[in-house]
């Protein structure tokens, strides 16, 4: 393996010889064959062959062993002091994923989350209920985040209350700064494992009714998505890096079809069908699918993204990352991609993420004429009453307004 990636002239052929001498040499070579069956570059298997010669040399390795993750961290530490410097060197990054690839990385267990074995089941609960995997990590996060502070006040939950709930969100707003906002949304998400606790006798089942969350004045909206003038000004933007090309066809999808990150994050390569022009959308958040006819200038920036940019690699999903190990994005890199996009503009939105485009796609459908049923069929809601959120106004209000009698006023 070290042969062919440093197979050309004199320079090369010294470091050859400084890693044929090195220690572990087997060990090396077999995590390099990994990475380049990932698709790994030979510029990147050097920078990662230089990495684990300096692993060996900092760790003392003359023979494979167990290796502490803190061990790692404090000769890291040590050989940064030495030289004076401040940023993490690549070889940390290296040496734990080339131990853990080896099984000799030991990570310090974690302390035992309060109530585990009742959250897990919790969990359980919530994927048999069918809820979408975002939906059940959040709720997880609320549950554990209260079920963790709950055990520092040395209460349990069976004897938890009303009270116990109110003192931990104003803790919460006194030492983490939550906002109102947050404290109705962390409580919404509380709520239904106190319910499902209740059911199951682990604790009072009236705690999860007096749960109120905090009074928002219900026509103050502080989202200010961008407007559709703002959404092809980012999508004018030169597109000639890979990371840009990847990134043009992202924010396309999400502005041209409203769709959340997860909806995106989820497409695979065969839910495109070319032939019929159309792509169908798994729903992230109730599981559906929903087909739509494929736009010209959506299908150019996908094709564009698919035929030049994207890896030649096995895994399914249409957005993966640009460098080994190749996987499916997340949904913060979509956040990371579309705010930073609206950042080098000057457009100051909120919110800045993905769902912005969603409101702005929303908002587009409404100046254009389109009924609120089909601008909820066309975003994949069930309910009227949420596309009100995106269009900035009250659908009741609107029906009462429709039905007034103007009588001989006409």
């Amino acid at each position: 393996m070290l042969d062919s990636i440093y197979s050309h002239g004199a320079y090369s052929q010294r470091y050859l010889a400084v890693h044929l001498a090195a220690p572990l040499l087997e060990e090396r070579e077999r995590f390099l064959e990994h990475l380049k069956q990932e698709g790994a570059t030979e510029l990147t298997l050097r920078r990662v062959a230089q990495g684990l010669i300096q692993t060996v040399r900092i760790l003392q390795l003359k023979a494979l062993r167990d290796v502490d993750a803190r061990e790692v961290k404090l000769s890291t530490a040590r050989w940064q002091a030495n030289r004076g410097i401040s940023s993490t060197p690549p070889f940390f990054w290296i040496a734990k994923r080339w131990l853990c690839f080896l099984g000799k990385l030991k990570v310090p267990a974690r302390p035992p989350q309060p109530y585990a074995a009742k959250m897990d089941e919790f969990v359980r609960f919530l994927i048999n209920c069918g809820f979408a995997p975002k939906t059940v990590r959040g709720r997880r996060l609320a549950a554990t985040l209260f079920l963790r502070w709950l055990s520092q006040q040395h209460r349990s939950l069976r004897s938890v209350s009303i009270s116990d709930v109110d003192k931990y969100f104003s803790f919460k707003r006194a030492t983490a700064g939550w906002s109102l906002r947050t404290i109705a949304t962390e409580g919404a998400g509380l709520r239904p494992f106190l319910r499902y606790a209740g059911s199951r006798h682990w604790c009072s089942n009236s705690i999860a009714t007096a749960i109120r969350g905090p009074r928002l004045p219900r026509y103050q909206n502080a989202r200010h998505p961008p407007t559709w003038r703002e959404v092809r000004q980012v999508l004018a933007m030169p597109a000639t890096s890979p990371a840009a090309i990847r990134a043009n066809a992202i924010f396309s999808l999400l502005s041209g079809y409203g769709l959340r990150s997860g909806d995106v994050t989820n497409l695979r390569l065969g839910d495109f069908n070319w032939v019929a022009r159309t792509v169908n959308v798994r729903r992230s958040k109730n599981g559906g699918f929903q087909r739509f006819p494929i736009k010209q200038e959506i299908a150019a920036s996908v094709l564009n993204y698919v035929m030049n940019v994207r890896p030649k690699c096995s895994c399914p999903h249409l957005f993966v990352t640009l460098n080994p190990p190749f996987r499916p994005l997340t949904d913060t890199t979509l956040w990371v991609i579309t705010s930073q996009r609206f950042a080098r503009l000057g457009i100051h939105c909120r919110p800045r993420g993905p769902h912005s485009l969603r409101y702005a796609c929303a908002q587009h459908l409404l100046e254009r004429g389109l009924s609120f049923k089909e601008i909820a069929d066309f975003l994949g809601h069930h309910n009227l009453e949420t596309v009100r959120v995106y269009a900035k106004c009250d659908v009741k209000l609107l029906r009462a307004v429709a039905d007034f009698d103007l009588g001989d006023l006409i």
